[in-house]
């Protein structure tokens, strides 16, 4: 068959028709009674999630630490002052060693907490995927499924928006 534009069809189908059915069918393809969407949504953290993972990290760094950040950052900048001051050899060594130490301390503590949420999302999603016997292969899928089940329900949405505008214009 030809292309009907005035129908909107293709090959018999209307594209309208064609996207509701792939989205009806991705929907239809469930892992243990859940759709690729929604396995998606439980493996997402949510904002109160993210909240709780700082308060938990702020209390852990609490009893991980003895020494506070504000001694690191006075101790790096007695360093520098070492440096650049006209002192002995070694006191500017002892001053670049302080500098160093305490950059890598402050530099660990600022990114600690953005690796331990990172391992605390991939444990979540990974958590959710063993729970639902879904292997790597299959992860993948579930999200580009995930993400074409998105596009189909906003292409659905704008046509519906787009049907509705025409029938209010012919009223």
């Amino acid at each position: 068959m030809a292309d009907d534009k005035e129908n909107g069809t293709k090959n018999g189908i209307r594209i309208d028709d064609a996207i509701r059915l792939k989205d009806e069918i991705n929907k239809s393809i469930t892992y243990q009674g859940f759709n690729a969407k929604e396995v998606e949504e439980l493996a997402k953290m949510t904002a109160e999630d993210y909240r709780k993972i700082r308060l938990k990290y702020g209390e852990q760094l609490k009893e991980w630490t003895i020494i506070p950040n504000f001694i690191w950052y006075a101790l790096s900048i007695v360093g520098i002052l070492l440096i650049f001051w006209n002192a002995l050899w070694y006191l500017k060594l002892l001053g670049l060693a302080s500098v160093g130490y305490s950059a890598l301390q402050i530099g660990s503590r600022v990114g600690n907490p953005e690796g331990f949420i990172i391992g605390y999302e991939w444990g979540l999603s990974d958590g959710v995927y063993k729970t639902l016997g879904i292997d790597e292969k299959e992860a993948a899928d579930v999200h580009d499924r995930s993400i074409e089940m998105e596009m189909d329900e906003r292409l659905i949405k704008g046509i519906e928006e787009r049907k509705s505008e025409r029938n209010e214009g012919k009223s």
